[in-house]
């Protein structure tokens, strides 16, 4: 899962402009921008603003921030949604390790990841 695929799941039928709209300062042609790819890595400021305007979670906010600096395996996504208990500072770490090697595939494997990191 990358930052655009995130918020594209999340907006809904909301248009950038009535995004926008929710926050002060958050420019919908920089929102479009963001969603569409052509931008990465927001301020953490607008990072905030994103996810008042997408009227995000608590959780949704911390993985919107994470995917602001990097992708997330698409296994380890899922693995963070079914299981909100793993804070995301266990997470942030494994999220950007270099593997040498074989990735994790699994969640079974990335939570071994997790546990090393917590470990640590």
């Amino acid at each position: 899962m990358d930052l655009k695929g995130f918020v594209s799941s999340k907006r809904e039928s909301a248009s950038f402009r009535q995004l926008s709209e929710r926050v002060e300062d958050l420019d919908h042609v920089y929102l479009w921008r963001l969603a569409s790819g052509h931008r990465t890595a927001p301020s953490e400021d607008t990072v905030a603003k994103m996810a008042k305007a997408l009227q995000l979670s608590s959780r949704d906010t911390e993985i919107l921030a994470l995917l602001s600096k990097t992708p997330i395996d698409d296994v380890l996504f899922e693995l963070i949604n079914r299981h909100p208990e793993i804070p995301i500072e266990d997470i942030e770490p494994a999220a950007t390790m270099s593997f040498r090697g074989t990735r994790p595939t699994t969640q079974d494997d990335w939570m071994k990841i997790i546990e090393l990191v917590r470990s640590m």
